[in-house]
């Protein structure tokens, strides 16, 4: 039987940094040093939000970071469990520590054209070019049911990029094929981690669905939905490496690519 971890845990209530990314730097730092061994069943989401001073969407999202990492599993009905992180995780963990200020700097441009893109999709939109999009979205979800991860990589670039086509702008789709190169290795790392296909299938749903209502608002929300989780797990993941601690503050994406967009949209469970 998994021992649960105890309540209260020295866990100061949190600062003026996303909520989310500090309550998965808390837990991991009680992982990581020992004292929440693999196996534990961590406070519910009630206790940790009580715990920590967040309301519970906060803990959700901090602790989906940190089972996309695979230092923890949301077991439904029963709990979240400290876990050891498989080989894809551990590759996945190294190469953010090394490489996670190219990566985000090469998500923060992708973030700004896409989130234009698919408002500008969302408006101009034919019955053709929405089509080809579920054609695209087809070819990943069959992808992600065969577990083919060379599919998976080939079907979200191709979404993205008919995505991108269908915003009708010559210079934006030219800048955002100038991208597409850096993204590759981004991709083939993070569509080989557990729970990501699927929620990736997911999320170019919430998107097509946007953008076959002609609801421009509701498709740039659902793309920088589905691009920040990406750069959050980043973050996460290179300041769970030594190697990779912060040098430079975070900043709140959603603050500066949101103003266009709206509140989000609840995402769908994952």
């Amino acid at each position: 039987m998994a021992q649960e971890a105890e309540t209260g845990w020295p866990l100061e209530a949190v600062s003026r940094r996303p909520l989310a990314e500090v309550v998965a730097e808390r837990v991991l730092e009680l992982i990581q040093s020992g004292r929440v061994p693999v196996g534990t069943r961590l406070p519910s989401e009630a206790e940790l939000s009580r715990q920590l001073a967040v309301g519970r969407t906060s803990i959700r999202e901090g602790l989906q970071r940190l089972q996309t990492l695979g230092f923890v599993r949301v077991l439904p009905g029963r709990g979240a469990f400290v876990c050891e992180p498989t080989e894809s995780q551990h590759a996945f963990l190294r190469y953010s520590a090394d490489h996670s200020y190219a990566i985000a700097d090469v998500l923060e441009v992708r973030i700004s054209l896409e989130v234009l893109g698919a408002g500008l999709a969302a408006q101009r939109a034919t019955a053709a070019q929405l089509r080809e999009l579920e054609r695209h979205l087809d070819a990943h979800r069959w992808a992600h049911t065969a577990s083919d991860v060379d599919q998976l990589i080939a079907t979200d670039e191709d979404f993205h990029l008919c995505l991108m086509r269908t915003a009708g702008s010559d210079v934006l789709i030219s800048r955002y094929e100038d991208l597409v190169p850096q993204l590759r290795e981004f991709r083939a790392r993070t569509l080989a981690l557990p729970d990501v296909p699927h929620r990736s299938a997911g999320s170019h749903t919430d998107i097509l669905d946007a953008v076959r209502a002609h609801d421009a608002n509701a498709a740039s929300a659902a793309v920088l939905d589905h691009l920040l989780v990406l750069y959050h797990e980043i973050e996460a993941a290179a300041s769970s490496s030594p190697s990779g601690k912060r040098q430079r503050a975070s900043v709140d994406l959603r603050a500066i690519f949101g103003a266009g967009t709206g509140q989000s949209r609840s995402a769908r469970p994952r």
